[in-house]
């Protein structure tokens, strides 16, 4: 029974593992299920983006970098060509201008006249003080000048009630100009105009021979178109050129090198006063012509026209074109 009882136990565990009905146990066998396909890797719209993304990029910065290259190549090769050409502009001309539009158009006018022929040596620019839209305007109309402006929103403080604040801002719009022209520009001299001025047919011959001046000669510390005394009753002769221990102002030039003397000290106002001191232009002297080159017809200003019918509406503009570079330069050379 023993043995028995073994057996039918070991069967019975055999046919519980085998899954086969035997005694009490039972055991349900699972059908054995197919194996489950994978389905077809189907590509990713967004991983396809961004692979199209940063294949385009890697695109890009390489024919930006073969771009840059080229121009780097191309500016070498002519900074290297016009290392050795000279600068053959004399000076830059500068109209200084704020809210007179129709002034600056009689101005411009006056000096593109007889600027075109010379246009290479001569740039010019309108450098306009504050936002009037008219003045904007009318300088932006010229394609062949260069505009600029200063807008300064900060209040005025006077040094002394009652003075008009105007001058205050006219120094400053001067050294704001300068110092664009002079050290962001580089010019090696500027040329000052105002919008009320014409100006001779020999204003540009008269400056170019005054350029080789300023450059050999330090006695002398700017070179200005206008005589004060110039009424039509006192001069004569055209080709008279004069130094004087006086600024004359009203069209002047000078050199970068002046300007960088003086830009660090420049006045609050009443720049061209400020000049005038002894301590400031060192016994220095200003070539001045007996026949002016320039003409103020601003009788309506800063100013507010004190004088204009007195002494500056008699004064003679030089209408001859009788001075040449070489014939200035010897004669100043002899004073």
């Amino acid at each position: 029974l023993a043995e028995k009882k073994n057996s039918i136990v070991t069967q019975s565990s055999v046919c519980y593992r085998s899954g086969v009905k035997s005694g009490r146990g039972l055991l349900f066998l699972r059908r054995a299920r197919p194996a489950r396909r994978r389905p077809a890797m189907v590509p990713n719209p967004r991983h396809i983006r961004r692979l199209l993304l940063v294949a385009a990029t890697a695109a890009f910065i390489y024919i930006q970098v073969r771009h840059f290259s080229a121009q780097s190549h191309d500016a070498g090769r002519l900074a290297l060509a016009g290392a050795d050409q000279p600068d053959l502009s004399v000076a830059a001309v500068v109209i200084m201008a704020c809210n007179r539009p129709d002034y600056l158009h009689r101005t411009v006018e006056s000096i593109l006249k007889y600027q075109k022929a010379v246009a290479s040596k001569f740039p010019l620019f309108i450098s306009q003080d504050g936002t009037n839209g008219e003045v904007k305007n009318k300088a932006l109309s010229y394609t062949q000048i260069t505009f600029m402006q200063h807008v300064d929103l900060e209040p005025v403080h006077t040094e002394s009630p009652g003075e008009h604040i105007a001058y205050y801002k006219i120094a400053n719009h001067y050294k704001w100009a300068l110092d664009e022209l002079f050290t962001k520009r580089n010019f090696r001299r500027v040329i000052i105009l105002e919008d009320d001025m014409e100006i001779a047919p020999d204003f540009f011959d008269y400056f170019e021979a005054a350029a080789k001046l300023l450059d050999t000669d330090k006695s002398i510390m700017a070179v200005s178109s206008w005589n004060d005394n110039g009424q039509k009753q006192f001069v004569y002769d055209p080709k008279a050129l004069y130094r004087s221990d006086f600024f004359p102002g009203l069209g002047w030039m000078l050199t970068k090198s002046t300007w960088m003397e003086l830009s660090p000290k420049w006045p609050k106002a009443y720049w061209d006063d400020w000049v005038r001191l002894k301590e400031v232009h060192k016994d220095r002297q200003f070539i001045r012509p007996e026949v002016c080159r320039t003409y103020n017809f601003g009788e309506h200003g800063s100013s507010m026209g004190q004088f204009f019918n007195q002494y500056l509406k008699p004064i003679k503009l030089n209408d001859a074109h009788v001075c040449k570079s070489s014939h200035i330069f010897q004669f100043v050379q002899n004073l």
